[in-house]
């Protein structure tokens, strides 16, 4: 049985840095300052090189990725969900929605099986995110399915003035419906004519970097009490959370 994510009532398990604290250490180890805004960094930058390790990786994923935006916030959202992590879900309702992601599909996160608004694609991503979260790792079933529709998991490829934000706000990158999937389990292996199989390869890297990534940081603020930042309501958008909602 999951705890109740208590981080929305508390002051955290170690105390925030004030904000103008935060975006100081922020400069100092090269961590954007617009990231001093949230509790995690406000937290995470009493330790500024672990906090720029976090910032760093989870920066790829966000700002560089090759993975569906679109896939990536259900990923995030469903691991928030399933781990009962308070501030991931409600950090990344705002993202999400931000990047264009449907409120319908995000609410149907809570119970995608019994839904019918995702196609193959997301199903196999989603079940690769419940096996991650529950077992560890991925079945080798699924594993399959995500190779079988590896092409319709990638983003669209930058142009040269997409990048890192100035803000809070990730860069959108719609899901390739042009793309062709491979035709083997093992990634980049017996591709289909016109596919790049090194692309498809980092796409599923970047996939299982996604689901861990996440499930680490939500351990890491349900372990340490990250409160939400003052004035945002928990649980969006009705409140339901998965100790009632499930």
């Amino acid at each position: 049985m999951v705890a109740p994510d208590p981080g929305a009532k508390g002051q955290g398990r170690v105390s925030l840095l004030t904000y103008e604290q935060a975006r100081s250490a922020a400069e100092e180890v090269g961590v954007p300052t617009y990231m001093a805004r949230l509790s995690i960094f406000q937290m995470f930058l009493r330790h500024p090189k672990l906090a720029r390790a976090l910032n760093d990786l989870l920066g790829v994923m966000l700002f560089d990725g090759e993975l569906s935006v679109r896939l990536r916030e259900l990923i995030i959202m469903r691991v928030g969900w399933s781990t009962h992590s308070l501030y991931e879900w409600t950090q990344h309702w705002q993202i999400a929605k931000a990047l264009g992601v449907d409120e319908e599909d995000l609410l149907a996160l809570r119970d995608w099986r019994a839904s019918s608004r995702f196609g193959e694609a997301d199903r196999a991503v989603l079940a690769a995110t419940d096996e991650m979260v529950d077992d560890g790792a991925i079945s080798a079933a699924t594993w399959d399915l995500l190779v079988e529709n590896v092409g319709a998991l990638g983003a669209e490829p930058k142009t040269p003035e997409q990048g890192r934000p100035d803000s809070t706000e990730a860069v959108s990158s719609p899901a390739d419906p042009s793309s062709t999937a491979a035709s083997s389990s093992t990634a980049g292996a017996g591709a289909t004519p016109g596919t790049d199989p090194d692309r498809e390869a980092r796409i599923l890297l970047e996939l299982v970097g996604v689901i861990g990534a996440w499930r680490m940081v939500s351990s890491w603020l349900r372990s340490l009490e990250v409160p939400l930042e003052p004035g945002t309501e928990p649980w969006p958008p009705d409140g339901i959370s998965p100790a009632n909602g499930d």
